[in-house]
């Protein structure tokens, strides 16, 4: 997904946080827990 551009990630220390570069994505992702995790 790195490859595509959907994601990125930051390294602190041990850890490495991902995150969404898409909006649109992101958005997807936010109403599918909207709709399954209320």
């Amino acid at each position: 997904m790195r490859e595509e551009g959907l994601i990125d990630s930051q390294r602190d220390a041990q850890r490495i946080h991902y995150f969404i570069k898409n909006e649109a994505v992101n958005t997807i992702i936010a109403t599918l827990k909207n709709l399954y995790c209320p």
